[in-house]
């Protein structure tokens, strides 16, 4: 196991899944686009979301400053609307920085 999942594992409480099985049933999205990730984390919490992205970022897989923004807000418990309002976007601008976080992090 790498030693991102290694650490990703001894944090989270929610499923860490590396093995190549795993990697390819989320390489794709509706679509079409293809692209493999280096693991699946199945969140079972917002503090896994947290930590998720506290370990991905010392093993350089980065966030944008605004994907941290809209990630701190969403794990606080606000609804897309309500950080769409907060930051000045659009719910569908958030929808998308949700997205894409979903798919830099692997979380399903």
């Amino acid at each position: 196991m790498s030693g991102l999942a290694q650490d990703l594992a001894a944090v989270l409480d929610g499923e860490v899944r590396f093995d190549a099985a795993s990697r390819a049933l989320y390489a794709t999205d509706a679509s079409g686009y293809q692209i493999e990730p280096r693991g699946v984390v199945v969140p079972r919490s917002a503090d896994d979301v947290v930590k998720t992205v506290a370990v991905a970022a010392r093993h350089g897989v980065a966030l944008t400053p605004r994907e941290q923004e809209v990630l701190r807000l969403i794990a606080k418990g606000y609804k897309l609307a309500e950080v769409a309002r907060m930051l000045e976007l659009s719910r569908y601008t958030v929808g998308d920085y949700v997205k894409a976080l979903y798919r830099k992090l692997n979380i399903t």
